[in-house]
């Protein structure tokens, strides 16, 4: 496909979430409840110790774990599976199968205390997390709009660093981390000049301006049918919290 037309179908692909969202409004922010299905559960596994660059697990966690909260709070219909995270030299990636508990697994190569890099690598994954295992739901393959995908991961990288140096510029996950705030913006800022990002550049204005809709890149790996059984759930859930609401009746 010619950068041009790919440009275009990303344009057209913008414009049909934003059509979504207009008819089928997500809850805000605030809306979100940290139920145990809610919850974002990460465990970081160490085979030996300079695994990470001898980065403490506890750390490593953290980090991840504002990582995954920065996107899955704007998510509060989207439920996910334990995350298991390793250390693997070369490029990260999220496996297609899981572990043996029933886990997603996860391997990333970054280490040293870089904090950035941790969260450029697991923003981009958590973004395929989302894609690919979803609600319960997970795709063996990802041969249909592999670039859209990719671009999509490229982008949630850099809306991750960017929210979060708003966020630990005032609540990091430890006091002295504050200190690291400013780091992670001037690396989102590099990004934005890197070739490779030039698409998710023009996305990234989308998702800060609605950041609700990276819930509806939960269906992307979905057929007809098995989106048609979420929204159903979405649909109950609905209604009972309605019925929650309401009032007693007058004796």
């Amino acid at each position: 496909m010619r950068r041009r037309d790919f440009l275009k179908a990303v344009g057209v692909v913008a414009l049909a979430v934003g059509e979504t969202a207009k008819r089928d409004k997500l809850p805000e922010k605030g809306e979100r409840k940290e139920t145990k299905e809610h919850m974002l559960r990460i465990k970081v596994v160490k085979t030996k110790e300079t695994d990470f660059g001898g980065d403490d697990p506890k750390d490593i966690k953290a980090v991840l774990q504002s990582v995954g909260n920065t996107i899955l709070e704007h998510c509060p219909h989207t439920n996910l599976d334990p995350i298991e995270v390793k250390y693997q030299e070369g490029e990260p990636i999220t496996f297609f199968k899981r572990g043996a508990d029933g886990q997603i697994k996860v391997a990333l190569s970054a280490g040293g205390k870089y904090w950035s890099q941790y969260a450029l690598q697991f923003a981009h994954e958590f973004a395929h997390i989302l894609i690919s295992h979803s609600h319960g739901h997970d795709s063996q393959t990802e041969t249909e709009n592999v670039q859209l995908k990719e671009n999509l991961c490229y982008t949630a990288s850099i809306f991750v660093l960017r929210r979060m140096a708003e966020t630990w510029a005032t609540h990091p996950p430890f006091p002295n981390w504050k200190e690291y705030a400013p780091h992670l913006r001037e690396y989102a800022d590099n990004l934005l000049s890197d070739p490779k990002y030039a698409v998710a550049k023009q996305l990234l204005p989308i998702f800060e301006q609605h950041p609700e809709r990276w819930e509806h890149i939960t269906f992307l790996n979905m057929t007809p049918f098995e989106r048609r059984v979420i929204e159903s759930r979405h649909f109950i859930d609905r209604i009972a919290k309605t019925i929650r609401e309401q009032p007693p009746a007058p004796k």
